[in-house]
């Protein structure tokens, strides 16, 4: 096995991630080459505020002390605070910024707005000749927003305090800064 050759967990060694979580320019070349040569590369860009809300809530078990209060802040900035020290690949890639998505040979080059998710995805399968069920679609993820995050299910953007937006701001900035390019989302402050 190669430097950076999938092991049999399925994880590429130089990330330690599953290779679905890790970005394709650290992907083994062969294997991307196999996998994404010729096929639509396509990504969901989501505001960060909310893909990190969203985090917390999914993966309560990951914090489990923070859980107890519902502190999201203490728990993404203590992350944060390990991505910026260099610890870029913890927690399976989870906070890794989307734009590393988009980079390398094999990046993603079409874009599935997370704030209109149906209507996104629904643009971008019909200009591929596929069918989409949009009806469906929101069906199933009203059930999966049913009871998520448990006892932290209200928690939003608004939760976070201003320190950590401002921390949020500084390590996803070309992630704003691609929703403002693509969807026009240009405001940073902006807590949905």
């Amino acid at each position: 096995m190669g430097a950076c050759e999938p092991n049999s967990a399925g994880s590429v060694s130089v990330t330690g991630c599953h290779l679905a979580d890790t970005p394709p320019k650290y992907w083994p070349a062969n294997f991307a080459k196999m996998y994404f040569e010729n096929r639509t590369r396509f990504g969901l860009l989501q505001n960060p505020y909310t893909r990190l809300v969203n985090y917390f809530k999914a993966h309560l078990h990951l914090f489990e002390q923070e859980h107890e209060t519902c502190d999201i802040n203490t728990a993404i900035v203590n992350e944060l605070g390990k991505y910026s020290a260099g610890d870029k690949f913890g927690k399976n890639c989870a906070f890794i910024p989307q734009s590393e998505y988009l980079t390398g040979k094999y990046g993603a080059t079409e874009l599935i707005d997370a704030r209109d998710l149906s209507d996104s995805l629904e643009t971008l399968m019909s200009k591929h000749d596929y069918k989409f069920n949009k009806d469906n679609f929101a069906t199933v993820l009203t059930k999966r927003q049913q009871g998520f995050g448990g006892k932290c299910q209200h928690l939003s953007a608004r939760s976070f305090t201003e320190s950590s937006r401002q921390t949020i701001k500084n390590v996803y900035h070309n992630d704003f800064a691609l929703l403002c390019q693509h969807f026009l989302y240009c405001d940073t402050d902006e807590l949905l």
